[in-house]
């Protein structure tokens, strides 16, 4: 596997353009991403929004590219990456970026994920991010929502991510 990783380094990730890598960087973060999702998490620091490059236009250079795109569904909205390919993008994002800076990633994927009513995913994002007042909010906020329409396997997924003295220590995860 480090053979194939080292491969991909050198005859794909290091060709990239700086906007490019900065994106594939960010998207590291996803199990799974859509052109909207991109835009949110790969703001620049030194910018309130960087436009130079869209998210479809970002999804159209990773088809274009051959960049192991894979399609989640039939309309081609959701897609995720090879996993090599994305191991790759993790071990190139601890390298380049600190923890902070990665845990703001999260937290944009946790902040998108939630406007757009994906609860169980901005549960694990702000759970990644290192949030923990956040992630007991948003458990919290939907717990009653997820209980009442049966999906009780999940709920207990979200106090899953809690040691059992924050579960005792917070009412809205008992």
């Amino acid at each position: 596997v480090q053979y194939i990783l080292e491969y991909l380094f050198d005859e794909v990730l290091s060709s990239q353009p700086a906007e490019m890598f900065h994106r594939l960087l960010c998207t590291a973060v996803l199990d799974k991403f859509c052109a909207p999702l991109c835009e949110a998490i790969a703001k620049r620091a030194d910018g309130p929004n960087d436009t130079s490059m869209e998210g479809w236009e970002f999804i159209g250079r990773l088809k274009k590219d051959n960049l192991f795109l894979i399609d989640l569904d039939m309309e081609k909205h959701w897609f995720r990456f090879h996993h090599l390919f994305r191991r790759l993008l993790e071990n190139q994002l601890r390298r380049y970026r600190q923890p902070d800076d990665i845990a703001m990633l999260h937290q944009r994927a946790s902040d998108w994920y939630e406007q757009n009513g994906l609860i169980t995913e901005a549960i694990k994002h702000a759970h990644h991010a290192g949030d923990t007042e956040r992630t007991i909010q948003l458990v919290g906020q939907h717990r009653q929502t997820i209980w009442n329409i049966g999906r009780i396997n999940e709920f207990e997924s979200w106090l899953a991510l809690f040691p059992d003295d924050v579960c005792n220590a917070h009412t809205e995860l008992l």
